[in-house]
């Protein structure tokens, strides 16, 4: 019984290896393509408040290169965090987070015709939150 089981388990080990021997490998690094670039992701998830403004590609170029270089100073200010366990920023991170924010929406309005500007400040206003009170803290 034991040489029988034994038999079985060779056999076995013996054809998964050589089943993972036929299969073809994956490229390590595949070919790149001469495709543009995917469009730089909202700061929204699943909302894009550029996405009606019929932006050029060279505003796109610079929308993405404003949102990256602030969404480092926002990171700065106050780095992501995960999970349940999330902390709000205090009075003084969210004092700097709204002025980062200004600064943001100024350099924005730059790169704007004046029609994509009344348009972008009608959808700002459409989708503005309430203010939130401030957390107390212990």
């Amino acid at each position: 019984m034991k040489n029988q089981l034994l038999a079985f388990l060779i056999i076995a080990a013996s054809s998964a290896a050589l089943s993972a021997q036929n299969q073809p490998a994956a490229p390590q690094n595949p070919a790149p393509q001469d495709q543009p670039p995917p469009p730089p992701p909202s700061h929204r998830q699943g909302h894009d408040e550029f996405a009606t403004l019929n932006l050029t590609q060279d505003q796109l170029t610079q929308l993405h290169a404003i949102r990256k270089d602030f969404r480092a100073q926002f990171e700065a200010v106050f780095p992501r965090q995960a999970g349940p366990n999330r902390t709000p920023p205090t009075p003084e991170q969210r004092t700097k987070l709204d002025a980062l924010h200004e600064q943001m929406n100024a350099a924005i309005a730059k790169i704007l015709t004046p029609e994509q500007l009344a348009q972008w400040k009608t959808q700002q206003a459409q989708h503005r939150r309430p203010p939130v009170a401030p957390v107390p803290q212990p």
